[in-house]
């Protein structure tokens, strides 16, 4: 189920690229994705270490088992967020670099980008408290 999830992601970013972007554009995307990943990468544990470190204190509670995976979306989302309107904010006339460029380009890099944001929702659903078989067979919790 989560390779079919996978799948459906990559052809929908390629397919979205395709009809909706240009080559430049889609390119400067995915730089954008893997910009965004690097900070939540290296932050996501810290913030999520100060929303547990604060579990006695409110009404958090429900909220530590999901903090490390939140974080990590939020702080995704938001560094996309950011970098995406700065792009096109940059980007307000479009670059043709011919028809062949552009169709085959729009594809690649629409499913590279739907290759990373997929692996970033598996990334989240591992760090997620879901049991054991999903999204694959972990280790025996007595190792």
């Amino acid at each position: 189920m989560v390779s079919l999830l996978h799948l459906l992601i990559i052809a929908g970013f390629a397919a979205y690229q395709y009809l909706k972007g240009n080559f430049v554009h889609s390119f400067l995307t995915l730089i954008v994705i893997i910009l965004s990943i690097m900070p939540a990468f290296a932050f996501f544990e810290y913030v999520s270490n100060f929303i547990i470190a604060r579990d006695g204190r409110g009404g958090i509670t429900k909220l530590v088992p999901f903090a490390q995976p939140l974080c990590f979306f939020i702080i995704f989302g938001l560094s996309f967020a950011i970098l995406e309107g700065a792009l096109s904010a940059l980007l307000k006339e479009k670059i043709d670099l011919g028809i062949i460029a552009e169709r085959v380009g729009r594809v690649v890099c629409g499913a590279l980008s739907g290759l990373l944001l997929s692996g970033i929702i598996l990334v989240i659903l591992v760090m997620s408290p879901l049991p054991e078989k999903y999204p694959y067979e972990r280790f025996l919790p007595t190792n």
